[in-house]
């Protein structure tokens, strides 16, 4: 009877135990054992930035016949070429993936407003490339 109240015992603070564990709310950022944040290259961050850029610009109709671009791919052209232009002299090491996260969504968080190339300072290669 005693080993019996024993285990149980343990079990009860095998639980209590787990629960407090699980309970924990902080956030630990969490690093790949090589210490390198994860990274995308230069080129597929300057894609992803004109393609969010032009879903926007679609999204406020201002792709068409009489509007800022005719097209789509002319809207993909003119903001990739736009993007990639800084980040190609500045992001050697690529782009953090935590950092273009940030950019896009300050992108699709926009509203229909005039923008510029600077309207989006998450998004210009000073800020990308660190």
């Amino acid at each position: 009877m005693a080993r019996a109240q024993s285990i149980s015992l343990f079990g009860l603070a095998m639980a209590i135990g787990s629960s407090l564990a699980c309970s924990d709310t902080t956030r630990v950022r969490m690093v790949p054992a090589s210490g390198r944040v994860p990274r995308t290259s230069a080129a597929e961050a300057a894609d992803s930035v004109a393609r969010m850029r032009c879903d926007l610009e679609e999204r406020c109709d201002r792709i068409g016949a009489l509007e800022s671009f005719p097209t789509f791919t002319k809207c993909m052209e003119h903001m990739h070429l736009e993007v990639a232009e800084g980040m190609n002299e500045q992001c050697i090491e690529g782009v953090t993936r935590e950092r273009l996260r940030y950019c896009m969504g300050e992108v699709a968080a926009s509203d229909c407003t005039p923008v510029s190339g600077t309207s989006f300072p998450a998004c210009n290669a000073a800020t990308l490339c660190r």
